[in-house]
């Protein structure tokens, strides 16, 4: 299994008042291109699936998950049990505050 995937060729496509975004790019010569959804200037979280599945594809261990902080959010590439400690820390600090 490998740790990550090279993405290269990376293009964006962005015009909100249209409800047009796009983006591409090549993985291993092999082209992606996707449509993302539009709502006003939040990002379509549903690039972190595409990311992850991508990740899945192409032998690799880690996934992409993010939390959700209201109106920022946190995301990272973690292999699972990593994601299951680092799940664990928001619980385990609101015991001890």
């Amino acid at each position: 299994m490998k740790d990550e995937i090279l993405v290269n060729d990376i293009a964006d496509y962005v015009d909100i008042e249209n409800n047009e975004i796009r983006v591409s790019f090549t993985i291993d010569g092999k082209a992606y291109k996707y449509e993302l959804a539009v709502d006003n200037d939040w990002l379509d979280m549903g690039i972190f699936k595409i990311f992850s599945e991508l990740l899945e594809e192409y032998g690799c261990w880690k996934r992409f998950y993010y939390y959700d902080l209201g109106q920022g959010v946190l995301v990272g590439a973690y292999e699972n049990e990593q994601w299951k400690a680092l799940n664990k820390l928001p619980v385990m600090l609101q015991k001890v505050m």
